[in-house]
């Protein structure tokens, strides 16, 4: 199975520790960007599947960062929230990369070849 591929864009004053030790647990490959133009290159540059944007990002930046991976990566989900709450984050990841997980699964199919059924 893939892994889930995920950009973080954080404001400059966030802490990111916190999420970083979260997001160590999780089976994703993290990137962390403090900066929109490096944040920018790093979504030109990258495929990824998930873009968590800080809410303390200015509503300007966030709007670009928004539209660049509408427009490269129109399958990637993009979430925005506080960073800073620690058991959220925890918990709305837990719920993203199992939902993340149930759709790029393998799939199964078994046929059953009994004309008795």
């Amino acid at each position: 199975m893939r892994t889930l591929r995920t950009l973080v864009v954080a404001a400059t004053d966030t802490n990111l520790d916190n999420v970083k030790t979260i997001l160590a647990t999780k089976n994703t490959e993290v990137n962390y960007e403090t900066d929109i133009e490096r944040a920018i290159d790093a979504i030109n540059n990258h495929k990824m599947d998930l873009l968590i944007v800080d809410l303390d990002l200015p509503k300007t930046d966030y709007k670009k960062v928004q539209t660049i991976t509408d427009l490269m990566h129109p399958d990637a989900a993009i979430t925005e929230t506080d960073l800073n709450h620690i058991d959220y984050i925890s918990f709305k990841m837990d719920q993203l990369i199992d939902k993340w997980m149930e759709a790029n699964s393998d799939s199964e199919l078994k046929l059953h070849d009994n004309p008795a059924f």
